[in-house]
């Protein structure tokens, strides 16, 4: 929702959970249509109940031919006319208070916050898609490598098979990845195929966006 940063409660490095709470939206336009509406809400009600004791004193009297078929009737239509209003302003109370839950920041799974872009006082803009988002959560437990490999190369390599990798940070150890899958098709400008590898760091020893050297071996047919 359109507002203004209230607080937040995760930094950079954080392990967040799902459902986790970390910022939270201070939005007065939003508060303000709310109570208005539930003010209109509660005066729709009250017009209901009313409307509804004014038909059922008539229905008493109708007996004793004090009032007329087309008084009864006329009550019964407004009576309807009343409750739809009720259904519609609460309808509106609900689409307000739906909104409003979204004040609340909350993390969409179990992972690390590795990008936060605002701080307390900050403008929100609902839907605005043109700045950075507010928090980014990486869910890092399986990586995925991609390699450009070049066209010539790429009917030796299967989907399924093995792949070895160094990290520039771990200058002396191997990690092993799988090939997944591939675009089947080239690149144009570079000639070569992508593929995507799968990475697993349970530990969180690995770092999202990182470069690594891949070792891909070849199953040529015999010959």
């Amino acid at each position: 929702v359109s507002g203004y940063l209230k607080n937040w409660s995760a930094d950079i490095g954080a392990k967040v959970k799902a459902g986790d709470v970390i910022a939270e939206i201070e939005a007065p336009d939003l508060d303000q249509q709310l109570l208005q509406a539930s003010a209109d809400l509660a005066s729709q009600q009250s017009s209901a109940r009313l409307s509804e004791a004014t038909l059922n004193r008539r229905k008493t009297l109708l007996a004793s031919n004090f009032v007329s078929m087309q008084e009864i009737d006329e009550r019964t239509a407004d009576l309807a006319n009343k409750k739809a209003a009720v259904n519609s302003g609460q309808a509106n109370v609900e689409r307000l208070e739906a909104l409003a839950g979204y004040k609340k920041i909350t993390v969409p799974f179990d992972g690390v916050v590795t990008a936060r872009d605002t701080d307390v006082g900050a403008l929100i803009n609902a839907g605005g898609g043109s700045g950075p988002a507010m928090f980014v959560v990486s869910d890092i437990t399986k990586l995925r490598v991609y390699v450009n490999v070049p066209q010539n190369y790429v009917p030796a390599i299967k989907i399924g098979a093995k792949a070895v990798l160094t990290m520039p940070e771990y200058p002396n150890r191997t990690f092993a990845a799988t090939v997944e899958a591939s675009s089947q098709s080239v690149d144009v400008s570079s000639g070569t195929t992508r593929m995507q590898l799968a990475l697993d760091n349970a530990n969180g020893e690995l770092m999202p966006c990182g470069y690594a050297s891949v070792r891909l071996p070849l199953q040529r047919a015999a010959g």
